[in-house]
């Protein structure tokens, strides 16, 4: 029997998290119910609505490590298979996703500078054009003349360069 919210009366939370989860070929626990919006589940818990995979990491292993944070390993958002999970540094995190394959690809620097072992640096975990950077410190100490110009407000609803 299903609630007015669509929720079943009487399962308890385990119960209601395998109704949602379908194990596949590739090992996943495929999430069936709908992801959010980044593309993970969602599971309603105690009020609260969580990430499935997040729920199933504290049911199966325990409480994700403070300053951690999962990352899948097999790349499936939907995945909610504890041992596809680790809890990893965000930087850790991001740079095997999508958006960290997608960085490593890139051979030149926005302005067209190769990254390659004499012009490039890492600053800050990211990689830097050392031509780049030399301009930019040419600028801010200004080296030709001028510095970065600054906007400051002017009269009503007007920006001044100055």
């Amino acid at each position: 029997m299903r609630r007015p919210d669509n929720r079943i009366y009487g399962m308890d939370a385990i119960d209601r998290f395998w109704c949602k989860v379908s194990i596949v070929d590739s090992g996943c626990w495929q999430w069936l119910d709908l992801p959010n919006r980044a593309g993970y589940g969602r599971f309603w818990f105690n009020g609260k609505m969580l990430r499935a995979h997040k729920f199933s990491y504290n049911l199966f292993i325990g409480e994700i490590p403070e300053g951690l944070e999962l990352d899948h390993l097999c790349r499936n958002r939907l995945c909610v298979n504890p041992e596809h999970l680790e809890a990893v540094v965000h930087q850790i995190n991001s740079s095997r996703g999508e958006v960290g394959a997608w960085e490593r690809a890139k051979t030149h620097c926005p302005r067209g500078h190769p990254y390659n072992d004499e012009n490039t640096f890492i600053s800050e975990g990211k990689r830097k054009c050392r031509i780049c950077s030399r301009l930019r410190q040419r600028v801010d100490r200004g080296k030709w003349g001028f510095g970065r110009k600054k906007l400051r407000s002017g009269s009503i609803g007007e920006n001044v360069w100055i």
